[in-house]
Order: C-alpha cells, then structure tokens, then sequence
C-alpha cells in the first residue's frame, strides 16, 4: 500500500477523465466536479457539472449537451466508472478521507480537490443518518445555491 497523496495522485485524473468522457468532452462544460464519499465500507461517487451555465446533475445532462447518454444505464456507466477508480484507490492507499471533492476546469485544465476527514454526520442516531445518496444531493444543492464546493458541509 502507499500513502493517500501518491494513490490520490494517480486516481483523480482517472476520475476527472470518467466524468468528463461522460460529458463527452465537451466544451459546454465550464466545471465538473466528482463527489467521493467512504464511510463505514459505504461508498458512493458521482458527478456534477457546470454546463451551458447551469449546474447539472448527471440525469440532467442529456438535456444540456446533445448526444451524453444520461438515461439510467448512462448514468450506471458513469457510477460504476467512478467507483472502479474508487475501489483501486481503495486497494492502493493506506487511509481514505471520508469525502473527497474533485474539480476540473477543462477550459485551463485547472484540477483541483479537497478533503474532509471527520464523520460524515456528527452527532447524529444511527436511525436518523441520511443515505449516502441524500448527502450527496444536498451537497449539489448547496454548490447550485451558493458556488461553495468545499469537502465539508
């Protein structure tokens, strides 16, 4: 195993390249960003995108760019895209953050990422925890409202 930076190194253009091939490279993508979350052996990944000047989730962006497959085996392909890359850094590094924030500006070539390591939801009953899935859209809902794409919430 090596540290998380060298794994981490080799993985985020692998993520950047499995959400930007979904959008089929297109120059309608002003942003992508790749939302990673591991916690407790529950994993999710998915993509969000600023296109055509709007901030899109992966469903939406049949819609905005013409030809990106986002019906559900579109998006399923991007998933599972993601979570192999995942899962290799998975394998590959020592520790992983709890969410990772992945960003790409295609139009510099500009990537970025941040990482937050605490408990997903602090203080909160395990009867009352949110899906993985749920904070992951309140996450987008927070980048549409206010631009803030931080790894914390």
């Amino acid at each position: 195993m090596t540290n998380f930076q060298q794994a981490f190194a080799a993985a985020a253009p692998r993520f950047i390249e499995v959400a930007y091939g979904f959008a089929l490279h297109s120059d309608k993508v002003d942003k992508l960003w790749v939302y990673v979350t591991e916690e407790d052996g529950v994993s999710v990944a998915e993509a969000f995108f600023l296109a055509d000047g709007r901030y899109l989730q992966a469903f939406e962006m049949g819609g905005a760019i013409s030809g990106v497959d986002s019906s559900p085996d579109g998006q399923d392909a991007l998933f599972d895209g993601l979570l192999d890359v995942l899962n290799e850094l998975y394998d590959e590094a020592e520790s992983l953050p709890t969410r990772m924030i992945i960003y790409y500006v295609p139009a510099t070539k500009e990537m970025g990422a941040d990482f937050y390591y605490g408990e997903l939801q602090p203080g909160v009953a395990d009867r009352d925890l949110l899906p993985d899935a749920t904070l992951a859209e309140h996450w987008f809902e927070r980048l549409a409202a206010t631009g803030e794409d931080s790894a914390t919430l």
